[in-house]
């Protein structure tokens, strides 16, 4: 970056300047490390969601009080843009940090308080509530004993003793019992995906609950990316080939390559066309058109 004095005499930047430019660094540092953890293509886990965007708002409400005006008036715009499309955090996604053993319901509480404390417990209320209704339709719909790894028709008497037993016990539930537990340690590193796959046994209701919140996309960049892909393999040069060829293409990259892109590789979402079904071993030429399907035709 440098300034211009005039046409001809380019300039560095003065130290003012730098010193700037240091500062806005630090303040998008943290969008730019939080961007990359919801758009990369290990498909982050929702319960990283209310974690994220917390941090993102809070770290805006800092600098629209900052001492600087330059970094002032960009927090001021920023927290503009961000009441436009978080102005209510989504209900179903805060209660999926619920679901992360290290957080639970205790961490929703503190991110509204740390925001405004006035209108923190009716808020934890309201996620609360929304939490116990939603696991009522868990609890009473669908058989979740036949998700319990063993589960077989014959002891399904003691299933239904263990169920007595636990309504019986001061009308407590799975979830009050989940969300009774000690938190797990808060820094560490943990597969929660994993964790609900080891504790089923347990919390069998609660378990199902956590699975398909736990698994709601954060972004739409999957999605877009799956379509982008797709329009460059279903070409009007290539528009009749079979689902199942299709499907073949469009996965063929991901079994042979994987999702982590090396520096240097053609990345997908660089726009660049990649030839699918390749060899590493083999050049581009020597494929063939024959090699995509039966079903191709010429037009």
């Amino acid at each position: 970056m440098v300034r211009i004095g005039n046409a001809s005499t380019p300039q560095a930047p003065t130290e003012d300047e730098w010193s700037k430019l240091e500062k806005i660094c630090a303040l998008l540092r943290p969008f730019d490390a939080i961007t990359k953890r919801f758009s990369g293509r290990n498909y982050p886990t929702a319960n990283l969601y209310l974690m994220h965007v917390w941090t993102i708002e809070s770290l805006i409400r800092s600098y629209c009080n900052h001492e600087d005006e330059t970094l002032n008036s960009m927090g001021k715009k920023m927290k503009d843009k961000f009441d436009k499309y978080w102005e209510s955090y989504s209900m179903i996604l805060s209660l999926a940090a619920i679901f992360d053993p290290r957080l639970k319901l205790q961490y929703v509480k503190f991110c509204f308080t740390q925001l405004d404390a006035r209108s923190a417990e009716y808020k934890t209320e309201q996620v609360k509530e929304s939490l116990f209704k939603l696991f009522e339709e868990y609890a009473t719909n669908g058989n979740v004993q036949d998700n319990v790894p063993g589960a077989r028709c014959e002891s399904n008497h003691l299933a239904a003793f263990s169920n007595f037993e636990n309504s019986s016990f001061q009308g407590r539930t799975q979830l009050d019992d989940y969300l009774g537990e000690h938190k797990l340690d808060p820094l560490a590193e943990l597969d929660v995906l994993q964790w609900w796959k080891v504790n089923e046994i347990r919390f069998p209701q609660v378990a199902k609950m956590a699975r398909e919140l736990l698994s709601i996309p954060i972004t739409t960049v999957a999605s877009e990316s799956a379509f982008s892909l797709g329009s460059r393999i279903l070409t009007k040069w290539r528009a009749s080939l079979l689902p199942d060829n299709a499907e073949v293409l469009i996965t063929t990259r991901s079994w042979l390559i994987g999702y982590d892109v090396e520096k240097g590789d053609n990345s997908l979402d660089d726009g660049i066309e990649i030839p699918l079904l390749q060899d590493p071993n083999i050049a581009p030429q020597e494929i063939s058109d024959d090699e995509y399907g039966e079903d191709e035709e010429d037009f």
